[in-house]
């Protein structure tokens, strides 16, 4: 066998494992992002990084205000269990977590608040905020 047949066959291998090697790290991480979102209540999925399987809920359409610089969002603990206490949160119209919802609702994902031994609240936050289309 010549030297540059041994190099071409060194090459296909090398292509065939990169090609596994790719297509499995692929799939891997469309499983885990699939694992990592769960549904709304109405049945479709929550985008996977807006969500982990806990972080976001249904919103009554009374708890949003529509105003000429964005929304004023007003969730309370029962509405999303990753709160302590009533929180509002004001999302411009050019937020990044804005998404359009599949169920013409409102649904927030937020980040979990913690508290410390002290009793002061860490973290929180909005990861993505479900709007429903909005007709002209």
């Amino acid at each position: 066998m010549k030297p540059e047949d041994i190099f071409a066959a060194i090459v296909a291998a090398l292509f065939v494992i990169a090609s596994v090697t790719v297509g499995a790290t692929s799939a891997l991480m469309l499983a885990w992002s699939d694992a990592r979102a769960h549904q709304a209540p109405t049945g479709w999925n929550y985008a996977a990084d807006c969500c982990s399987n806990q972080d976001c809920a249904p919103l009554p359409r009374s708890a949003v205000q529509i105003t000429p610089t964005g929304y004023v969002v007003t969730v309370t603990p029962e509405m999303n269990k990753q709160i302590k206490a009533p929180r509002t949160y004001t999302i411009a119209y050019t937020a990044t977590g804005l998404r359009e919802s599949q169920d013409g609702e409102y649904h927030i994902c937020l980040r979990p608040e913690y508290a410390n031994n002290a009793g002061e609240i860490f973290g929180g936050g909005v990861i993505c905020f479900y709007i429903p289309p909005m007709g002209f």
